[in-house]
């Protein structure tokens, strides 16, 4: 099965970001939608997540795949371009990548548990961030 049908649908996703330095820990739930694009080989993503059980959130990026490989682009008009390149291995379906923002590193790594299921864990280290966010994605109508 191909990567764009497996992410294919709607998911409900669990995030923890927590923040090294200030040593805080926060909550996000929501859920995440892969969309077709006209382009038979992007899927647009959207998530909407509520932070803390208070403020909600939500952002967008396409995700170009071919073969074992996602390219994720930012697609909010908040930032622009290329986010990270996953090419995944077809043994082991997991892939990291990293992306430079100013003089912050985010690396990304992504691994898909099965057809139901996958995670992300971003790691984020630079001048003022030291922070990890994990996140795990279920699938609608599978647990």
């Amino acid at each position: 099965m191909s990567l764009l049908t497996q992410l294919l649908g709607e998911y409900t996703l669990d995030r923890s970001v927590i923040d090294l330095k200030l040593k805080q820990q926060h909550k996000m739930q929501g859920s995440a939608l892969f969309t077709p694009c006209e382009d038979t080989k992007t899927l647009l993503y959207r998530e909407d997540i509520t932070i803390n059980n208070q403020y909600t959130a939500y952002r967008t990026f396409k995700y170009v795949i071919t073969d074992q490989n996602i390219k994720i682009f930012f697609s909010d008009g908040h930032r622009e371009g290329l986010y990270v390149c996953l090419q995944f291995n077809t043994l082991a379906m997991d892939a990291e990548d990293i992306h430079y923002c100013g003089q912050d590193t985010y690396r990304h790594n992504m691994a898909i548990n099965g057809f139901n299921q996958f995670t992300t864990n971003i790691t984020i280290c630079g001048p003022q961030k030291d922070c990890v966010i994990k996140t795990t994605y279920l699938k609608r109508g599978h647990s």
